[in-house]
């Protein structure tokens, strides 16, 4: 991403996606299961199968947060939690995916 914040066109489709990730995580103080559902679907939409990036302390203590009681959390502990890669027709790393 640009300091700009506009998207580079040369981005991979994974870079795309990480991009994407970040900008939604940004977005406010709480993010709830809903828009994270939504977000979800639509990366698998196009072909990615999301995976944990790795095993966080987020994680790790997501059954007892604010999530799996009120399907709403803070989100400053939960950085670099998932990953997207191709899946089944998934276009490949430095494919345009547009």
């Amino acid at each position: 991403m640009s300091e700009e914040g506009y998207l580079v066109a040369d981005m991979t489709r994974d870079a795309l996606l990480e991009a994407v990730a970040r900008a939604i995580v940004s977005v406010g103080p709480r993010f709830s299961a809903q828009q994270a559902r939504a977000a979800l679907t639509a990366i698998e939409a196009e072909g990615f199968v999301v995976v944990p990036r790795e095993p966080s302390r987020a994680m790790l203590d997501a059954a007892s947060s604010d999530l799996a009681r009120t399907g709403v959390c803070g989100i400053g502990q939960w950085n670099a939690m998932l990953a997207a890669r191709p899946g089944a027709g998934g276009k490949q790393d430095g494919e345009p995916g547009w």
